[in-house]
């Protein structure tokens, strides 16, 4: 992702160009397509659905139940 003016040429590979209210734009940019876009609306609240929480402000208690519940099971020996 790349904020640029609008008048800048665009990069091969772009797969998306939002218009900011600035009047600059953010682009998409992924060469080799693993990346992945989505935008999800909250029809009660007319925003934008962030997906989650911050990175940076996940407790430790939160952290502890995530990587808890994504445990594999212990391999079977025979």
């Amino acid at each position: 992702m790349v904020v640029c003016e609008s008048a800048a040429e665009i990069a091969k590979h772009t797969h998306l160009i939002a218009k900011m209210t600035s009047g600059r734009e953010l682009r998409f940019i992924d060469p080799r397509m693993f990346g992945k876009l989505s935008v999800h609306i909250q029809p009660e609240s007319g925003g934008f659905d962030p997906g989650g929480v911050e990175p940076l402000e996940v407790s430790e208690e939160q952290s502890s139940r995530s990587f808890a519940a994504a445990r594999l099971p212990s391999r079977v020996r025979c």
